[in-house]
């Protein structure tokens, strides 16, 4: 079963940083505030209908579990540093474009070798994204918050 928090809840968690009474969701550009439509339009309506009650997502990195070894952090950093390095390679390149996927992978194997690179990475996957994307970059668990959403519709249309 997946924890329910609300968005009051939510957007007052400790070390997010933002204001409890702000509530509203920090949009990307062409976003209106406090909106998750823009973030991901192929997203399912029906996740989001209810804002009052939204499950808490869990961290996109993991921060907590077995310490890998040191040649593993250091091979998984040592490429981390060259995908960002070839993400400012092909930016620079005026015939090939495509940066954001290496910068992404970069940032994520660098995540995976340091964990403070993860929690910063967390942290701001938290503070920026709205709730719609978040949950869109976790497929296992939207596909769990759907299957719950319908047993829920499913018990209530049985009893009403």
């Amino acid at each position: 079963m997946v924890q329910m928090v609300s968005d009051h809840e939510q957007s007052a968690r400790p070390g997010d940083g933002r204001a409890a009474e702000d509530g509203a969701d920090v949009a990307g550009a062409g976003a209106v505030a406090g909106s998750d439509v823009a973030a991901a339009p192929d997203a399912d309506p029906d996740i989001a209908a209810d804002p009052e009650v939204r499950p808490e997502l869990p961290d996109l990195l993991s921060t907590t579990g077995t310490r890998r070894s040191l040649v593993v952090r250091i091979l998984l950093g040592l490429a981390g540093a060259l995908l960002v390095l070839l993400g400012v390679v092909v930016w620079i390149t005026p015939l090939v474009s495509g940066a954001i996927p290496l910068y992404l992978a970069g940032a994520v194997l660098l995540g995976m070798a340091d964990p403070r690179i993860a929690r910063w990475i967390n942290r701001h996957e938290r503070r920026r994204l709205p709730y719609r994307a978040r949950l869109w970059l976790r497929p296992k668990l939207r596909r769990q918050i759907l299957r719950e959403q319908a047993a829920r519709r499913d018990d209530t249309s049985e009893h009403g």
